[in-house]
């Protein structure tokens, strides 16, 4: 069998069956098998350190460095929360909180578009999480993306941000002037393709649409 399907149990949770795949990671689900929250479901963000140390973000950080950073400096309601984080031979573990529903591309597949209900619940979220980094946290995210964003349309469309690994943070001086272009083609600011500084909240703007 493929090992990266097998369950295994990695600091107080057991790794279950693969949910999908992407470009640096694999996404497992999980559960936690501590006293305190026996059997609650989570997802495990898998990233093998050798495929990390390809890409390099600003200052020399890489794509798991930039995103525990952010992580572990956020806490929104709309925002996923990184529950714990593990190394073993080279393999990263992030545990992340379990967040129902699906991904806004996928759901407005699903739906031919979205509801102005819908439009306006999700949105309305999203600028508040968007608000928080930009305003609180001082971060960027640098990829909002239909892909980025999962949606419960069983709980009136909560809204939960996730992938942090190319974000940005913003200078002690609070400038957001930077300089990596990083990000979705499709979604990303039309001064991310231009070998110039640029703001980053601005192209946070962009993506929001």
């Amino acid at each position: 069998s493929n090992a990266m399907e097998d369950p295994i149990d990695v600091d107080g949770y057991r790794l279950l069956g693969v949910v999908c795949e992407g470009g640096f990671s694999t996404i497992r689900k999980a559960i936690d098998l501590s006293d305190s929250n026996h059997g609650q479901r989570v997802i495990a963000k898998v990233m093998e350190r050798i495929n990390l140390s390809e890409v390099v973000l600003e200052n020399g950080h890489s794509i798991l460095e930039v995103e525990v950073t952010a992580l572990r400096r956020l806490s929104h309601p709309n925002i996923v929360k990184m529950l714990a984080m593990e190394e073993i031979n080279n393999r990263v573990y992030l545990f992340l909180e379990m967040c129902p529903g699906m991904d806004l591309q996928f759901y407005a597949q699903m739906h031919d578009g979205l509801s102005d209900e819908a439009a306006l619940r999700i949105f309305s979220q999203l600028f508040e999480a968007v608000r928080y980094l930009h305003e609180e946290a001082g971060i960027v995210h640098r990829d909002l993306k239909p892909l980025n964003v999962i949606v419960d349309s069983d709980h009136n469309f909560e809204v939960k941000l996730l992938d942090f690994g190319v974000c940005g943070f913003l200078a002690s001086d609070g400038s957001d002037m930077m300089s990596q272009h990083v990000g979705s083609v499709t979604f990303a600011a039309p001064e991310m393709f231009l070998s110039t500084s640029y703001h980053g909240k601005c192209a946070d703007c962009w993506s929001l649409g």
